[in-house]
């Protein structure tokens, strides 16, 4: 009588037997895509999946413990691999080659090792960032510095700074500096305070000896001091120079003598000793090529982030799109200003909608 105890149908749970090695293995690439926190370790982890699946699209997607089923080929799944390992490999690539060594040339090289030693600026974002929008100019002994158009940093020779009052006209005071200074840093929008006194000098600077600059324009600078990735290493720069300002306020007798030598070259120019070099293992070092294994490796132990409660998560790590607004010379009001570059990803975005209702963006700035 068990019969009458039993539904009218029977639901059947049938076991399949356990997925080929391939599949496996690509399972377990996806999952160290989800514990690395290094893009190029999650790329070559994802990379790698693919490279599994395709794998067992050729070999016919055989079943455990078979590694090969012959005349069988799963064709919409080998398509998708296809398309899928292409768009992670070329991602890392992309990044390897972002590892390369970047050869700079000797006036380049004493300006990276600058923006290096303040802030870790890595010579791949120096010369994508800084060095294409840099010219390395010379003027003679008495010739005027134009710092209204352009914006410089002395590399060598020595300078003689007046500063005026840009109202009246009246000279407040004159200095002389050498490697290392630049003017006129109001140019770099670095200024939270646009009402401060020093905004409203005017600056006449002459050559005191030979001197060679690196010069931007004054149209560049602002973008280029603001840019996300460089910025903070601007702001260091920008203190620097405030410091050299204020040990000039206090008198010819506080200043170190070298800074009048026409000779003298700012150690921030010098070169790196050996234990300022980059870490070769380092992303940005210019040298993880040469041993990419351990690089990849080191990253891997570095950026090991296993789920709660095995481990902790990196906090904000995402938070790297944020970028303070670029205050605009002139004002002391928030304004808005048009944005027409092509990544607005560090910029702050409000849509808006013109005439013909199409939309727009703009950035309080």
């Amino acid at each position: 009588y068990i019969h009458h105890f039993l539904p009218a149908r029977l639901i059947m749970l049938i076991i399949n037997p356990p997925l080929a090695i391939y599949k496996h293995l690509a399972a377990l690439s996806f999952m160290l895509a989800g514990v690395f926190a290094d893009l190029l370790v999650v790329r070559l982890c994802l990379t790698s999946a693919y490279v599994f699946l395709i794998a067992n699209c050729l070999l016919g997607s055989p079943l455990w413990p078979h590694i090969y089923r012959k005349g069988h080929l799963t064709v919409d799944m080998l398509i998708w691999g296809f398309i899928c390992f292409y768009v992670h490999m070329a991602s890392v690539v992309r990044l390897l080659l972002d590892e390369e060594h970047v050869t700079l040339t000797g006036h380049e090289e004493a300006l990276w090792r600058m923006f290096y030693r303040v802030g870790g600026l890595s010579r791949k974002l120096f010369k994508h960032h800084i060095a294409e929008h840099m010219k390395v100019v010379k003027y003679e002994k008495g010739q005027v510095i134009p710092v209204e158009e352009f914006f410089h940093i002395s590399y060598e020779g020595t300078v003689e700074i007046k500063i005026h009052d840009e109202n009246t006209g009246k000279l407040i005071q004159t200095a002389i500096d050498g490697s290392g200074c630049m003017f006129d840093f109001k140019k770099l929008g670095l200024m939270q305070t646009l009402t401060s006194p020093m905004s409203k000098h005017k600056l006449v600077v002459s050559a005191k000896s030979d001197c060679t600059f690196f010069e931007f324009s004054n149209k560049d600078i602002r973008d280029i001091a603001n840019a996300k990735v460089t910025k903070s290493v601007w702001q260091t720069v920008f203190i620097g120079t405030l410091a050299r300002i204020a040990v000039q306020r206090l008198g010819e007798e506080h200043m170190d003598p070298k800074r009048s030598d026409p000779s003298h070259l700012d150690p921030l120019f010098m070169p790196l000793s050996a234990t300022e070099t980059p870490d070769p293992l380092l992303a940005g070092s210019g040298a993880a090529l040469e041993r990419p294994l351990a690089h990849i490796a080191y990253c891997m132990r570095r950026f090991f982030t296993p789920p709660w409660p095995f481990g902790k998560h990196l906090i904000g790590i995402r938070h790297n799109m944020l970028q303070a607004p670029v205050p605009t010379e002139g004002a002391t009001d928030t304004i808005e200003r048009g944005i027409d570059g092509k990544d607005h990803e560090g910029q702050s975005l409000l849509s808006s909608s013109d005439g013909n209702g199409s939309s727009k963006y703009k950035s309080i700035v």
